[in-house]
């Protein structure tokens, strides 16, 4: 039923595209750029700022395309990043969209070195668009790109080789493109006109329906999302849509239920779930502002915008200048193909985006919930939230759960409660996580929030290193649990703590108190704890971490984010298991202890644990966790392990563990995240 609806919503699109299209053929590119380095005087094409390794070349076995060519080359260089090509600031304008085409030419690569193409913002935020040149040395080739700065002005080609190398360019040609052209999207802003009395049931029916009509009936309903969008409801009101039917436009109902009575929106009839989209002419789809006591469920959003654009939203709840918002519930919608900006400092773009704040009235939420949803290829990011990050201006959201929701192929970072008090994000599963932008992501984690719990979760398929992890326990936040979770098959690793030293109070309170516990690391790759920057009394105990063959991650990876280094981490109980030789790197960590762990393996930097252990931990079939939680059980210890009570008496240490058995207060815990039964 549902590829049914897709193909209706092709059918859609497509019009809406021939349509846009005609209109945009009347706009004829231009060239903005034609320059090649024989003609062309730098001061035209380059900014002014001196890079180094940078030179003109008129060697015939060195030119790209013929004629003189502007020559980069970090042979000599011991820096990672050698960039040779600045664009000219004022040649990319906001508010259009460029074509960029140059000649290359590879005279030599290193072993490591790659050449590269990207765009980024004067004050060093916002790089995007990058591209693998991908010559060998001696190949020759022309590049091609697209690139929108939307509302930035200052947006400029970044041209360079990573490690050592040397390449040549010519001939570019920068075009504006007018069929791309970003169509500068707003939020919604309907004028209500009416104001229901309360206690009734409205009916929409795209097929039948007829806005002449009361709305009060199946025979009587109402035909477009304008009727709606119009109207103030009140408490006990319910809104349906008929199954099946497809909206091309926006749902942003106004009013406020009450405690018991909410507003409920939802679907009626047999059929697939009502199908709205606003088609990237408007920031969010399903807009939900300054409303409380509100339930929407069963319903498809979409905002396939025909470029990508900032701030792009599928679902949107916000909060200004309101006070504390009751009882928001997102339950059951499908969410997709969300294309927003790429870029977190542009605003990127959301799946489901909650935001609240005010300058007259602070505001946010009580008892937010998200639950039930499927969001697939939505861009930037899945589920996250906006608030009052600043310790200085703390007036956090409070009973905000998301719960049980399937996430995949999304293009940064997955789920991301922000400004929150007691915050529980538990049961979701997201497969593919920063599929497609270039900036920092990571799966499921916390900013600016005390007290959240993250459990029962699975991460699987983040893509990349620049951050990539499954889970991270971001700065700003105090008592962060990260419990009975599974990560797996992550890039980038399974847990980043980090805190940034150069933020401070009154408007950061560190990173403090983080626990992480009965959790199960598979496979996943470059570091399994990243540690960066002045984190304070973390607890990690209780996990398994498994690095199967092939894979040679560091364990512990420390970094000094700000200047400092983390302090008093605790390692205690966990089991590292290593197929093959990895290593700890531990910087300049301090005060950090292992006790009773299990370093089953080849480990380099081995750490000091004076009670630790380095026989078999006999699982019943380790390695062999694939999707979902119940393909886990080889992780639990075989009756004859040398580890079953073995392990360290930890204080508040949880009621249960990894599979749901309570914990016995009177015997002496397993090592690892299954525990058995015994005597102390």
């Amino acid at each position: 039923m549902r590829h049914g609806s897709n193909v209706f919503f092709g059918i859609v699109v497509a019009f809406f595209g021939c349509l846009t299209g005609t209109i945009r053929a009347q706009e004829a590119p231009r060239v903005v750029l034609n320059a090649d380095f024989a003609t062309t005087s730098l001061e035209a094409v380059l900014a002014p700022e001196k890079l180094a390794g940078v030179s003109l070349t008129s060697d015939p076995m060195e030119m790209a395309g013929g004629g003189r060519s502007l020559k980069g080359d970090s042979r000599t260089s011991t820096a990672e990043w050698n960039e040779f090509f600045h664009l000219k600031q004022g040649i990319l304008a906001p508010g259009a969209a460029y074509r960029i085409a140059f000649d290359t030419r590879t005279l030599a690569k290193g072993a490591d070195a790659k050449c590269y193409a990207l765009f980024r913002r004067k004050n060093g935020s916002g790089s995007t668009g990058f591209v693998d040149l991908n010559g060998e040395a001696g190949g020759i080739g022309r590049v091609e790109m697209t690139f929108t700065p939307h509302r930035f002005s200052d947006y400029t080609l970044i041209i360079g080789i990573q490690h050592q190398g040397a390449m040549t360019i010519n001939h570019l040609v920068i075009t504006t493109d007018p069929e791309h052209r970003p169509q500068d999207p707003t939020l919604p802003t309907p004028k209500r006109e009416w104001t229901s009395p309360g206690n009734r049931t409205y009916y929409v029916d795209l097929q039948s329906g007829n806005d002449k009509n009361d709305g009060l009936s199946t025979r009587h309903a109402w035909q477009t999302l304008d009727r709606v969008n119009s109207g103030a409801f009140g408490a006990g009101d319910r809104i349906l849509l008929h199954a099946g039917g497809f909206w091309n436009g926006f749902l942003a109902p106004g009013g406020r239920g009450k405690e018991g009575m909410p507003i409920r929106i939802g679907r009626y009839g047999n059929g697939p779930k009502p199908w709205i989209d606003a088609s990237g002419k408007y920031l969010a789809t399903l807009y939900l502002h300054n409303v409380e006591y509100v339930e929407v469920s069963d319903l498809t959003i979409s905002n396939t915008s025909r470029v990508r654009e900032p701030n792009l939203a599928g679902v949107q709840v916000a909060l200004q200048d309101f006070g504390t918002g009751h009882h928001l519930y997102l339950k059951r919608l499908f969410v997709h193909h969300v294309n927003g900006s790429l870029v977190k400092s542009e605003g990127g773009g959301n799946g489901i985006y909650c935001e609240c704040g005010g300058k007259q009235v602070k505001s946010r939420f009580d008892d937010l919930r998200i639950e039930e949803c499927e969001l697939q290829h939505t861009d930037r990011n899945g589920i996250t939230m906006g608030g009052y990050w600043s310790r200085a201006d703390w007036f956090p959201s409070l009973h905000v759960v998301i719960r049980n929701n399937r996430l995949e192929d999304i293009g940064g970072d997955g789920i991301v409660p922000i400004g929150c008090d007691g915050a529980l994000i538990e049961g979701n599963v997201l497969r593919g996580g920063r599929q497609r932008c270039d900036d920092y992501a990571a799966g499921i984690w916390p900013w600016s929030c005390d007290n959240t719990t993250i459990q029962g979760n699975e991460v699987s398929g983040m893509k990349g290193t620049k951050d990539g992890q499954g889970y991270d326990a971001d700065w700003n936040c105090r008592n962060t649990l990260f419990q009975y979770n599974y990560s797996h098959n992550n890039d980038g690793g399974f847990m980043l703590i980090c805190n940034d030293g150069n933020s401070k109070l009154p408007y950061s309170i560190g990173n403090v108190g983080t626990i992480i516990r009965y959790n199960i690391s598979q496979n996943d790759g470059e570091r399994t704890f990243h540690i960066t920057g002045p984190c304070r009394d973390t607890q990690i105990y209780n996990n398994v971490l498994y690095i199967g063959k092939g894979l040679h991650p560091s364990i512990v990876l420390a970094g000094d984010w700000g200047g400092d280094w983390s302090e008093n981490t605790r390692f205690a109980n966990n089991v590292f298991f290593a197929v093959e030789r990895v290593a700890f790197d531990f910087g300049g960590m301090r005060k950090t202890v292992f006790q009773n762990n299990v370093f089953y393996g080849d480990f380099t930097n081995r750490p000091t644990d004076p009670s630790g252990f380095v026989a078999d931990p006999l699982f019943a079939a380790p390695g062999t966790g694939r999707d979902g939680f119940a393909t886990l059980q080889g992780y639990k210890l075989q009756p004859r392990s040398p580890y079953l009570h073995k392990g360290l008496a930890i204080a508040n240490r949880g009621d249960r563990d990894f599979g749901g058995n309570r914990l016995n207060a009177d015997t002496l815990p397993d090592i690892g995240v299954w525990q058995s039964k015994g005597k102390k």
